[in-house]
């Protein structure tokens, strides 16, 4: 082989190491640019679900804040119209203030009362028809008893025994308070229905 196939052969040598390289070359670029496409893809994919998530979480928040405020809200006017309700039975009480049922009033506490004196109260303006009705009644405990004006009228009998340590409150506004400590939730659920159910909300 002669100097100029020498170069000649060298020459071809060297270009194909050139392509060789370039080949290698172009396939680690490519390699490269793969590679950084993916994890730019799954920082993106990575911060579009944290954004996402947080966006939920922020919107559950707000949700429930709403849901509060609504509840609040609806528990704010159930109240209102319970304490309407109330006040609509207390301001009733009067009518019903009669001598008779203040008596009938005594016949539930009467085995209460001992042997002693008793002072019954009653609405103011009801004491005469009071003592008439009990003397009618309960002649025996008439006699050991007298009557006063019920402070606040309202209705019913409150009676003082025992010397005055012993108190029957069975007036209109204790009867109604105790009856509505025991009614007030089924009045709310018969009032509102399914609404007093947080669920719904």
């Amino acid at each position: 082989m002669g100097y100029h196939e020498l170069l000649e052969a060298l020459e071809d040598e060297v270009e194909r190491q050139i392509r060789q390289i370039e080949a290698d070359t172009e396939e680690h670029c490519q390699r490269l640019d793969a590679k950084v496409r993916r994890e730019l893809v799954a920082r993106r994919d990575g911060a579009v679900a944290a954004e996402q998530r947080r966006l939920d979480a922020e919107a559950q928040r707000a949700l429930s804040r709403a849901r509060f405020q609504q509840a609040r809200t609806l528990l704010v006017e159930q109240r209102r119209l319970l304490a309407e309700v109330r006040q609509e039975a207390e301001r009733r009480l009067p009518a019903l203030d009669e001598a008779a049922p203040a008596v009938r009033l005594v016949d539930e506490v009467v085995p209460e009362l001992g042997e002693g004196p008793v002072e019954f109260r009653v609405s103011p303006g009801r004491e005469a028809a009071f003592m008439e009705a009990l003397a009618r009644r309960h002649p025996g405990l008439a006699r050991r008893s007298t009557v006063s004006s019920l402070d606040g009228g309202g209705g019913g009998i409150v009676a003082a025994f025992d010397r005055g340590r012993q108190l029957l409150d069975n007036s209109f506004r204790s009867r109604l308070e105790r009856a509505w400590q025991q009614m007030e939730g089924e009045l709310a659920a018969e009032l509102f229905g399914d609404l007093t159910d947080g669920s719904r909300l």
